[in-house]
């Protein structure tokens, strides 16, 4: 199954990458405490791009290694398409954290990005930023105003998200405002614009990775909720570059993962009508999935409506 798993995305990021503009390659750059180095086993990240070989960086470039995500090649694959590889300019693909990194967050190693950039390192974070506003003359933060926090300091909030057994009605509101930004303003939800992702059933048999699975199936579930016929939200996707979300999702994606972490341990719910977070009077209580009566009767009437839609369709 894993081999298989394997082969099905190699063979779809070699067509991928085959498919790249000529002088256009893939290459990745090491780094350790925000400083380009040679390549060596001991190093905190690296930053892969997509370059051209008649723009210089003045950092260190070396050939990457091709082991991308599914979902990785599709953003590439859409950049290619939409023609945004030929601005002449590199643009992040990936970043990879390496176990120096996971080792110096409070002297521990860690499981995944929600966690390393949760480890209150705000210096790692401001180094991160950097190298990724270096390798990308369109940065990917520079049109980027999130919610009022820096983004510097976002490992901090997420910390105290993160450690919270409880929340207030209030703090699930200013989620609901962080995470509809990530949607709409910051164009995670564009994501759900790639074919292959748009719908539930499709997605479910992709070789996508657990954490990329969690993030489309959250998505999926507040931009268009089990029991909505229509998306809930309308996102203008049309300002939004394809090259610009890979970066992104590495800042912001831990975002996604702090709100299913919240999901699992069912400090609150998402609606399954309108796609809003609630705080679930019964947290245990399967059925309980609509924030409120109105929700709750739209559903059923939407439901019955599909019933009665299947039996008379002959």
């Amino acid at each position: 199954m894993l081999q298989n798993f394997s082969c099905n995305v190699r063979s779809f990021c070699d067509k991928v990458i085959s498919s790249l503009p000529q002088f256009y390659d893939v290459d990745q750059a090491f780094f350790v405490d925000g400083e380009p180095i040679e390549p060596r086993k001991e190093f905190d990240y690296t930053i892969r791009m997509v370059t051209n070989s008649y723009y210089h960086l003045h950092i260190p470039l070396h050939v990457a290694n091709k082991d991308f995500t599914f979902l990785e090649c599709l953003l590439l694959k859409q950049a290619v398409e939409a023609g945004e590889v030929e601005t002449h300019c590199p643009f992040v693909v990936s970043v990879q954290f390496n176990l120096r990194a996971r080792k110096k967050a409070e002297k521990k190693l860690v499981r995944n990005s929600l966690e390393l950039l949760t480890s209150k390192d705000e210096r790692f974070m401001e180094n991160l930023l950097r190298n990724l506003n270096l390798v990308s003359r369109y940065s990917p933060f520079a049109d980027i105003q999130p919610f009022g926090i820096s983004l510097t300091t976002l490992p901090v909030y997420l910390t105290t998200l993160l450690e919270e057994r409880t929340l207030n009605e209030s703090s699930v509101d200013f989620l609901n405002e962080i995470v509809l930004k990530l949607i709409k303003d910051i164009g995670l939800g564009k994501l759900l614009t790639i074919p292959e992702l748009a719908s539930r059933s499709k997605s479910k048999q992709l070789p996508l990775t657990r954490k990329n699975t969690s993030w489309i199936s959250l998505l999926q579930d507040l931009i268009k909720p089990p029991y909505n016929i229509r998306p809930q939200i309308k996102a203008d996707f049309s300002t939004i570059r394809w090259s610009h979300i890979p970066a992104r999702l590495v800042i912001l994606g831990p975002i996604l993962d702090l709100v299913n972490v919240l999901r699992e341990r069912k400090i609150f719910k998402v609606c399954e009508n309108c796609g809003k977070f609630f705080l679930p009077y019964r947290p245990q209580e399967e059925k309980h999935v609509y924030c409120c009566k109105k929700c709750r009767k739209r559903a059923g009437e939407k439901r019955r409506y599909q019933e009665r839609k299947k039996q008379s369709t002959p």
